[in-house]
């Protein structure tokens, strides 16, 4: 089974739980970057409900090592998005210089 999640709070549970990092993405929402976690697991759902209820525990040394974790990962891949963006926007600015692309 697989989540996906933008709340690093349940992502970091679901990991302290037994889940593993699916991926990492980006994209543009309102005009700032939102990065959504994909969670791969047994009984997800499950964890997500238990978070969602209140009834979530979890060891807080585990959970706060799994948020370091994700925090990392996020970071890492905003800075990868940030230098995309810069890309693709120095490419369209030579496309369309008077030289253009030769």
């Amino acid at each position: 089974m697989e989540i996906k999640t933008d709340d690093l709070f349940l992502a970091a549970y679901v990991l302290a739980s037994g889940a593993q990092v699916a991926g990492v993405e980006t994209s543009g929402w309102n005009g700032k970057r939102v990065v959504v976690v994909r969670l791969t697991g047994d009984a997800l759902a499950e964890r997500e409900r238990a978070y969602l209820s209140g009834q979530a525990t979890a060891n807080v040394t585990v959970l706060k090592g799994q948020m370091k974790h994700l925090k990392d990962l996020v970071f890492a891949e905003l800075r990868n998005a940030d230098e995309r963006d810069q890309k693709n926007q120095r490419r369209e600015n030579y496309a369309h210089s008077p030289r253009g692309y030769r």
